[in-house]
């Protein structure tokens, strides 16, 4: 099956100038397969919903953007999640920001209070969503964010277990933008195997391993967060970076879909059910629901159709699509500071 066209630089499509810049890019990036054979930065990109910049921002801009959050993320905090039952603190520090902080915010299942930008924060958002609108495929249109979520992966005992992301407060097929800074960290791409799925996500054997350098931008294109999973995965052989040592920060931008969260039923708990996609084959495949988040450690068994929200056909059954900006496809130019 052919995985749909996702614009991204290739080597054809740049001048002699930027393809001298972009063979530096292959040189900073590794990236395996499950075999561990190693992948090209275009292969890779044109088997995934993913476009991958290894260097998305002005590189005094981006160690200037590190040194500040190093700062911020001492105020932040461990969140926590239920695993069998039982209350489970995550290795990683977290908070969220928002462009309009004044209201509570629906993240993962639970309720939080965002932090107003930093303005190193929205010179960032501003210029990554410069970046996403020049690649972005026709489904995606112009995109924008207005609510980040970063973690901080203190050392290589951080880090976070395959998932996807949530959809309740984002909507089905959302664009996330992962800007990543620091120490380089292992990050793990596994496609979800939708023949076997069952309560439990069963995934295939495709999978991604790669090495997501300083100042490196993953952009994750519909559908990857219904059809595929992603991971941090601890290591103890993470080499330091010269400004945060062992730790690296992630900010993952995406916009924050208030009517989502508006529709968003609550469970027999009462507490805001979570919105999932059917990925198991057969005649509700692709269709959304409501179930209980199961954040207090148990569930209610709570399930609801969504069916105000459109079915969409398989992303692994379209054909191959130019972007909807084409022929813009040069190289994102940083401004000067």
């Amino acid at each position: 099956m052919q995985m749909p066209h996702y614009a991204s630089p290739s080597l054809e499509e740049q001048g002699e100038e930027e393809e001298e810049e972009a063979a530096q890019d292959e040189a900073v990036i590794s990236i395996r397969d499950q075999n561990g054979r190693v992948v090209s930065l275009e292969d890779f990109q044109a088997r995934t919903p993913c476009s991958l910049f290894p260097r998305a921002l002005e590189d005094s801009f981006a160690e200037l953007l590190l040194s500040t959050f190093l700062q911020e993320s001492q105020s932040w905090e461990q969140y926590k999640r239920f695993l069998f039952g039982k209350a489970v603190t995550q290795p990683r520090l977290s908070q969220v920001y928002a462009s309009l902080p004044s209201q509570t915010y629906l993240y993962g299942g639970r309720s939080l209070d965002a932090k107003p930008y930093t303005p190193e924060l929205q010179r960032a958002q501003e210029q990554i969503e410069q970046l996403v609108n020049i690649y972005a495929p026709a489904e995606v249109g112009v995109w924008t964010s207005n609510f980040v979520v970063c973690n901080l992966y203190r050392n290589g005992e951080d880090g976070v277990a395959a998932h996807s992301d949530t959809l309740t407060s984002i909507g089905p097929r959302p664009t996330i933008a992962s800007l990543s800074l620091g120490a380089t960290r292992t990050f793990v791409l596994r496609r979800i195997n939708t023949e076997k799925v069952g309560i439990h996500d069963a995934v295939s054997s495709e999978s991604y391993t790669i090495q997501l350098p300083h100042n490196s931008l993953l952009i994750m294109w519909p559908p990857c967060q219904e059809e595929w999973r992603h991971a941090i995965v601890k290591d103890k052989r993470v080499a330091p970076h010269c400004i945060s040592g062992l730790a690296r920060l992630n900010f993952t931008f995406r916009h924050y879909k208030q009517e989502y969260v508006d529709r968003t039923p609550q469970c027999l708990c009462q507490k805001a059910a979570v919105l999932r996609c059917v990925l198991k084959q057969g005649v509700n495949k692709n269709r959304y629901f409501y179930h209980c988040a199961g954040d207090e450690g148990s569930s209610c068994n709570f399930f609801n159709w969504a069916n105000w929200i459109p079915v969409q056909p398989s992303v692994c059954k379209t054909k191959e699509r130019e972007p909807a900006n084409e022929p813009s496809r040069k190289r994102f130019k940083r401004e000067p500071t």
